[in-house]
């Protein structure tokens, strides 16, 4: 049976604000940079999760999921 859990996260107007603020000082370059740096961090922990709760037959999913952040299209 799966354990639904739910979560409130706060903050991301400001957070948005400040970052466009940071942009105009250092450039979107940096900025971007800033941004998946935080975001690999972020995840890391859902990676190392969807990597133990694969299943181990062969081994072979788990060595093939990965975390790949990129700027929306």
């Amino acid at each position: 049976m799966a354990v639904i859990q739910s979560y409130t996260v706060e903050g991301f107007p400001e957070l948005f604000a400040k970052m466009d603020e940071l942009k105009e000082e250092i450039g979107k370059q940096k900025t971007d940079r800033l941004w998946r740096d935080a975001l690999t961090r972020a995840m890391e922990p859902v990676l190392r999760a969807a990597k133990a709760a694969a299943p181990k037959d062969t081994g072979q999913l788990e060595q093939h999921i990965y975390l790949k952040v990129q700027r929306p299209q």
